[in-house]
Formats: structure tokens, sequence, C-alpha cells
């Protein structure tokens, strides 16, 4: 019996990526639609590419935001990637990965608002693979907790579960504090400095700065499980 799903952000959460990203789509918006972007994330009604795609287009360009459209923005993003980018892993996220995945009753998933197509660059730059992690992306979902939810319905059927009883979710951002709260699930965050205090601010309580602790990490993981539903 699975009793806890454990669903990870990527961007900031599992890789140091964050300053680089925003800096590429940036550019890739500008090349293809000479549009300066607003790289605040916050200040997008969804924070996820697809989502953010789709109003930059709809609402400030007055442009269709067809599945084409948005495909092209896709690609423009990850041509903006270079064959020797490189990222940081945040530390101890590859040893929880791996611990999580080792635990009996537990299941792990990946939950990103990024284009898959990215995503996956981003991770293949950091050397962390989880081609044998359930999966979803802004694909999936222009909304983030609609993401989590094709995450977890994705770790229910290699768990060969209906659901899990209990379900986590990690994040670095508020937008991802918001998403699991419209779910009713438990959160943890994984932030430090000003990020760590908005937060705070936001009233997340449950706050990592990495994973290299991994006892206090699976502390804050099973306590942030027990509050699911709660």
């Amino acid at each position: 019996m699975s009793n806890l799903l454990v669903i990870l952000d990527v961007d900031g959460t599992l890789i140091r990526s964050t300053a680089v990203d925003d800096r590429l789509i940036a550019a890739a918006w500008a090349d293809l639609h000479g549009h300066a972007i607003d790289t605040d994330w916050a200040a997008y009604r969804t924070s996820t590419d697809r989502g953010i795609a789709r109003e930059i287009l709809a609402d400030r360009l007055n442009r269709p935001a067809d599945d084409g459209a948005i495909a092209a923005i896709e690609q423009a993003i990850a041509d903006r990637y270079p064959p020797d980018l490189r990222f940081e892993q945040v530390p101890g996220a590859a040893r929880l990965l791996a611990t999580l995945r080792g635990l009996p009753s537990v299941g792990v998933a990946i939950a990103s608002g990024s284009f898959p197509k990215t995503a996956r660059l981003k991770l293949g730059a950091a050397r962390l693979f989880i081609d044998n992690i359930p999966a979803a992306f802004s694909d999936a979902d222009d909304e983030r907790a609609g993401i989590i939810e094709a995450a977890s319905a994705k770790a229910a059927a290699e768990h060969a579960v209906p659901a899990f009883a209990k379900r986590v979710y990690v994040g670095d951002g508020v937008w991802d504090l918001t998403a699991a709260r419209k779910l009713g699930i438990g959160f943890v965050g994984l932030a430090e400095g000003d990020k760590a205090a908005r937060l705070r601010d936001a009233g997340a309580d449950l706050i990592l700065p990495d994973f290299a602790d991994l006892e206090r990490a699976l502390e804050a993981i099973f306590t942030a499980g027990l509050r699911d539903g709660a």
C-alpha cells in the first residue's frame, strides 16, 4: 500500500537554474516576438511556461495563443540552451530522490511548470536524470495545480493504486505554496534569504535551504505529509 506521494518542482528546487533560465526565456521572447517580458513570474495569472505564454500572446501582444504559437515559443527557448550548458544540482537533491524511491509506501513524482522540452534540457545540464520517475510539465495543464494532479495520476498508475493517502509538494516559490493549498496537500519550501522570507510571509513554515541534511529534509517532508487534508 503506497501511503505518501512526494512531488517535487524542478527549477530552484532540484536544480539551480532560475537566473540563467529567466535570461534565456526573455531572450527567446525578444527574438521571436520583439517583446520584453517581465520575468517576475508572480506578475502573471499562472506560474507555468505554457500559461504565461498564453497570457502574453493573447493579452499583451493580441496574437493567437494556439498550440502552434506556444510550441514555437517552447522551441525558441529550447534553442537558446547551448549544448555545453551546465547547472548545479541543489545540494542533496539526487540523494533525496534516490532515498525516497527506495522507501516502501512512498511514491515520488516531478511536477514542473516548465515546458517539457526545456525541463529535460535543464535536468540533463544538471546531470539529474528522471526518466524512471513519473513526471508532468506545463503541457499537462496551464495551472500548476493541474500539473501536480497529472503527476500524481502517473505516480498512482506506477504504484497500481487509485490514489495516495497523503501528498506533499516541494517547491521554491509562493506559487508552489498556492498550488499545494488549492489542492489541500502538504508543502515544503526550498529557499533561502528573500525567497524564504516571501514563503514565510505567505504562511509556509517548513522551509529548507537545500537537501544536504537528508534527515532534516525527510523529517520536513513527512511532517508536511501529516498535514495533507488537515
